[in-house]
């Protein structure tokens, strides 16, 4: 194991003796430095800040935790975007293009959601 070592050392020792190598990791960290500056790396697709969107999102579902998933909630949302947690649920049970219209009753939601525990079994 220690000849290993001191191979390994040996090497290093060539590798950082060569010039080229020490311009090159210069390049590479003032890249990175750049990148990490100018770029929107802490935006979504929408341009929003990922914090203050995880932030919204987590408001809004902490507005219907404990609420019945019921006629009344899907009348509520009607006009509005559904949380993600709501939108994820129903995306497992009804088409995607029943969610994007709001089209959705409990009915529509829980007899789904029947046909597929039924299937399943």
């Amino acid at each position: 194991m220690s000849d290993f070592k001191r191979i390994l050392g040996y090497e290093y020792l060539k590798l950082f003796r060569r010039k080229i190598i020490w311009i090159t990791l210069g390049i590479m960290i003032l890249l990175s430095a750049f990148v990490i500056c100018i770029s929107d790396i802490g935006l979504n697709s929408d341009g929003q800040n990922i914090i203050q969107y995880i932030h919204e999102n987590r408001q809004k579902e902490l507005e219907i935790a404990g609420k019945p998933v019921d006629d009344a909630l899907f009348e509520e949302y009607k006009d509005k975007e559904y949380p993600h947690g709501l939108k994820y649920f129903l995306s497992c049970l009804l088409p995607s293009d029943q969610i994007q219209t709001k089209n959705i009753t409990e009915d529509n939601v829980y007899g789904e959601r029947k046909k597929m525990l039924n299937r399943d079994m």
